[in-house]
């Protein structure tokens, strides 16, 4: 009878502690955070990508490649409409009204979208001016290297900052991403 009493107690318990949190909407809200962070940072991986095949020999030379994503990157650059197909993606998703994206997703979509535009000028320069940027002797040389090292750790960061839920700010970049959210909430 003791045991009858203790269980029923807890049973009480158990249904006062799941009625008080409601237990499902926690849920709810948890996964739909894991969710939002999954999407930016699955976003922020583009630029990375297009970043990646610039690093790969020197990655290589000290045998800390990664073979899938040199592949992943391989297709990615193979195919150069394939970052205006996210572009368009991220756009439409941004302006349509019909879904219900919160803050977080906006920015980083947005700031996403900035960072594979920049990305995508790099490829692009060093496609059209391979001798001006990386020919033997060139001054352009370390200062290309640079900015697409400085563009990968902003990718980095980015991305590292959207995995825990938090924004991103970096000092032009944060200003512009807000004028076009206010501008897309407009």
């Amino acid at each position: 009878q003791f045991v009858l009493q203790l269980f029923s107690c807890s049973n009480k318990k158990l249904h006062n502690f799941l009625t008080k949190w409601n237990l499902k909407t926690m849920l709810g809200s948890v996964l739909r955070k894991i969710l939002d962070r999954l999407i930016c940072v699955s976003v922020y991986a583009f630029p990375f990508l297009e970043l990646y095949l610039f690093f790969n020999p020197f990655l290589r030379s000290y045998r800390i490649s990664s073979p899938w994503l040199e592949e992943a990157a391989i297709v990615f650059r193979a195919n150069p409409w394939f970052s205006y197909l996210i572009f368009a993606l991220i756009v439409g998703a941004l302006s349509i009204k019909r879904i219900k994206l919160n803050f977080f997703r906006k920015y980083n979509l947005m700031q996403a979208l900035i960072l594979i535009f920049a990305a995508s000028f790099l490829d692009t320069a060093d496609f059209l001016f391979p001798y001006v940027i990386r020919g033997q002797g060139s001054i352009f040389t370390p200062f290309f290297n640079f900015v697409c090292f400085g563009l990968l750790l902003l990718v980095t960061y980015c991305g590292i900052f959207a995995l825990i839920g938090r924004i991103p700010s970096i000092p032009l970049l944060s200003s512009a991403v807000l004028v076009q959210i206010q501008e897309i909430e407009d």
